[in-house]
């Protein structure tokens, strides 16, 4: 059995304790050693090069994120950040910045350490480090125009300008609807960023969660041409705008008269998720039929693909993420193997063909 040597940055003696003991449970995972601090960490990453790290977001040497920074830039490796609980704009903020930087995944730490809570996060943290294990890792020399150096988003505080969605609200004839889990936050940024305002509506489930989804829209709203925004229940699916499943909520489409418009549900979790891509997917295909795109990108495990499948038995196009462009080729792997995508293909190639279904 192949090992996977862990390291982990965190300057509380209790979370590294209970980690290491959870991590070493696992015949395949050793932990090859702990850090406190920065300068620990970098002094162990020389001598035991790990194959992944997990680094505690709350550590006060870790504000703006500035180790990820110089660790993707000198010595990159897979890096699992755990995001403290807190409602701060600014702490989403940093955890976007961390993804920006080049962390693998961002994980939120459990409320508390009782068993059931920490059960089902070593049980996510595991199947996490077994898939950046493999998962290719590329030094960052800059964080894109999201973030400055430090992970603070520059764009914060000033005013977006009215996007043609907003001004124009022309209601969108057909719906491409967009599915992605682990390593979804870097691909989707690439993707908006390079889609026309009159393409038509996009409505995006990413596993993400509370607290997260809203700010995770503003930065596309301030960066893309398009209307981003959390979808709310009831919201009008306008040409040129794209909204993001609420943490915590499945989205759904609904038909009207003259369009179609955003449900929101509390339902149960589908495959562990809520929201899920499959619930976006089914109602996309009972919703728009041949109207319907569904393209599924990046993450662990298959939700998406029962969905996927839908939108294509109800005459949709469908896409999965090709291999060479995913950060983890499991959703899209698991969508080809059932059948479920009429074909593949990479960030540049799915960019081009929502452009092309903009309408002027």
């Amino acid at each position: 059995m192949e090992k996977i040597n862990v390291l982990i940055m965190d300057d509380s003696a209790v979370m590294r304790g209970f980690l290491t003991k959870s991590l070493e449970s696992c015949s395949d995972i050793t932990v090859v050693g702990t850090a406190a601090d920065e300068n620990i960490a970098a002094n162990k990453i020389r001598k035991f090069g790990p194959d992944v790290i997990v680094i505690d977001s709350g550590m006060p040497c870790m504000k703006g994120f500035s180790f990820l920074l110089h660790l993707m830039n000198n010595a990159p490796l897979p890096a699992i950040i755990i995001s403290q609980p807190s409602s701060s704009s600014g702490d989403a903020a940093e955890t976007f910045g961390a993804l920006e930087a080049g962390a693998f995944d961002v994980m939120p730490a459990p409320a508390s350490l009782d068993a059931g809570r920490a059960a089902a996060f070593v049980t996510q943290l595991v199947d996490t480090i077994r898939a950046a294990k493999h998962a290719p890792v590329k030094a960052k020399t800059h964080v894109t125009g999201m973030f400055d150096a430090q992970g603070h988003d520059p764009f914060s505080r000033h005013a977006v300008p009215l996007k043609r969605a907003q001004k124009e609200k022309k209601l969108s004839d057909t719906v491409i609807a967009i599915g992605a889990s682990t390593g979804g936050v870097p691909v989707i940024s690439d993707i908006l960023v390079k889609l026309s305002d009159t393409v038509p509506a996009i409505v995006i489930v990413i596993h993400m969660p509370e607290g997260f989804t809203a700010p995770f829209a503003d930065r596309m709203n301030r960066l893309s041409s398009l209307y981003v925004s959390e979808a709310g229940e009831g919201a009008l699916l306008y040409q040129g705008s794209a909204l993001v499943a609420p943490g915590n909520r499945h989205l759904m489409v609904v038909k009207k008269r003259a369009g179609y418009a955003a449900s929101l549900g509390s339902g149960e979790r589908v495959k562990g998720f809520r929201p899920s891509v499959d619930v976006l997917f089914e109602s996309v295909a009972s919703s728009a039929g041949a109207k319907g795109t569904g393209i599924i990108l990046t993450g662990m495990g298959n939700d998406g693909v029962a969905g996927l499948m839908g939108i294509k038995q109800s005459g949709g196009m469908t896409i999965a993420q090709d291999r060479e462009s995913c950060p983890v080729y499991g959703m899209p792997r698991e969508a080809l193997r059932e059948g479920a995508a009429k074909q593949t293909a990479g960030i540049a190639e799915i960019v081009s063909y929502i452009n092309g279904l903009a309408v002027n």
